[in-house]
């Protein structure tokens, strides 16, 4: 018993004296740490501070193609956005190429520029040097260098620098503005999109669209102090900063280039629409569908530019640049194709419309002519066609009228009714209605209201008139 109670007491003394000590351990004061009870682990140490993903190097894995025209064995830089050169690298016998980028996220946008080389559908090196970009780092991208990457990247560095707003403002406006038949439904970006046999085609023909109307707005102004492809790139990308070439833009932009741009423009969609365009002077459909097949490999003999269609895009960029090429010549061949394509389906296959477009290749030389030597109020006709989107209406001419004021018709007969101006100086036009005599309109005679038009230099049109037999 006494046993017992010793130990009871003895318990009793150990519980306070715990108690007691569990009560220190949580007092603290002064600063001093406590240490841990008996049996329980250490604290952890300080997690370490997470790194800036910027910081990061990340090997991208960067495969593409170069086309104006596929490009093989071009010389790639690729630079970061301080302009520090990171590697340079050469495209293959199929134009296309793979490196890998190693660089901090931080030092993205990436740019790559493409020069020298061969194209494979001028046999010569390319006429400018050729843009593209890759806004974020990834584990693997898609970076096609071609005439429309390089017209993104420009328009996107003269809106401020390549970001995520300007990158895709550059695509949207050369998509619009420079499509030459370019469909989003297959190629929604130039850069990204990959090259196969479902779209190999449109890039390469659009592509080689595209450089020849570089190719010959640089000939046509040679002489006027343009020399290189690159000066035309570069007034353009500043011109397509408010989305349309017009002469105006960022600084850089040149009224005289944009028109003829814009009439060159109108020779090289006219011919793509029929699948000739001439390259160099030359129809180049059998090289680009060569080319085709060098890029894709075996088995892509079903992939040719005959097989392109004619978008909406295409054909609203061609009935436009017509509109500006008759503004400035008031040229009815020009007038008379423009109508043509007017009627074009879009979706139309080249062979369904091939022999139906009337001949304007001549009127559209001259009009070329015009705007390389002609005055800033010629240029403004073709720029203000395309600022607006529609040629200007001709004044009408108050000295227009019939030569006779009454007409005989004999019964069942047709006769021409001529209507004449005083001079020929520029365009113009005259609406006309007739008015009945003796004879009854719909009873005694067809005819109904409508337009004379007159081209520059025109001073005698008729228009006719039938005699119902009754």
């Amino acid at each position: 018993m006494n046993f017992v109670g010793n130990y009871a007491k003895t318990a009793r003394q150990l519980l306070i004296l715990f108690l007691f000590a569990g009560i220190t351990a949580c007092g603290g004061g002064g600063g001093s740490s406590a240490s841990p009870p008996v049996g329980s682990s250490p604290p952890p140490p300080p997690a370490p501070s997470p790194q800036d993903p910027g910081e990061e190097i990340i090997d991208n894995e960067v495969s593409g193609s170069v086309g104006d025209g596929p490009v093989a064995h071009a010389t790639l830089e690729v630079r970061n956005k301080h302009d520090n050169l990171l590697l340079t690298y050469s495209s293959d016998d199929q134009a296309s190429y793979t490196f890998t980028v190693k660089e901090k996220g931080k030092n993205y946008p990436v740019r790559f520029m493409a020069y020298d080389g061969t194209d494979m559908v001028t046999g010569t090196i390319p006429d400018f040097v050729m843009t593209s970009a890759l806004l974020r780092p990834a584990k693997k991208s898609r970076g096609n260098i071609n005439p429309h990457s390089t017209i993104m990247v420009g328009v996107a560095e003269r809106l401020g620098g390549i970001d995520d707003v300007n990158y895709y403002k550059g695509r949207d406006i050369a998509m619009s503005a420079l499509n030459f038949g370019m469909d989003r439904a297959l190629i929604d970006d130039p850069i990204a999109t990959e090259v196969d046999a479902t779209n190999a085609a449109m890039l390469v023909k659009t592509s080689e669209s595209l450089g020849e109307m570089v190719r010959r707005t640089r000939d046509a102004l040679i002489g006027t102090g343009v020399s290189t492809g690159d000066e035309v790139m570069v007034a353009l990308s500043a011109d397509l900063v408010d989305g349309v070439v017009d002469g105006r833009g960022a600084n850089g932009a040149n009224a005289r280039l944009a028109a003829v741009s814009t009439l060159t423009s109108a020779q090289v969609l006219v011919e793509g629409l029929v699948n000739d365009l001439k390259v160099n002077g030359v129809s180049a459909t059998q090289r680009m569908d060569n080319a085709i097949q060098t890029i894709l490999g075996n088995g892509s003999a079903s992939a040719k530019t005959e097989d392109v269609y004619i978008s909406a895009d295409m054909l609203k960029q061609t009935e436009l640049t017509l509109q500006a090429a008759w503004a400035l010549t008031g040229d009815p061949a020009i007038d008379s194709l423009y109508n043509a394509v007017k009627g074009i389906p879009a979706g139309s296959q080249p062979s369904a419309i091939r022999g139906t477009l009337p001949d304007a290749d001549a009127a559209l030389a001259t009009a070329v002519e015009t705007a390389v030597y002609g005055t800033s109020e010629d240029l403004e006709l073709v720029n203000s066609t395309m600022r607006v989107g529609a040629a200007p209406e001709p004044p009408a001419d108050p000295a227009i009228g019939f030569a006779h004021d009454q007409h005989h018709v004999a019964e069942g007969e047709q006769t021409l009714i001529l209507v004449e101006r005083a001079n020929g100086d520029g365009a113009a036009w005259v609406d006309y209605e007739f008015v009945a005599g003796t004879a009854t309109s719909g009873v005694d005679y067809i005819s109904a209201p409508g337009r004379v038009e007159f081209a520059d230099g025109q001073t005698a049109k008729y228009i006719t008139v039938s005699a119902i037999e009754d």
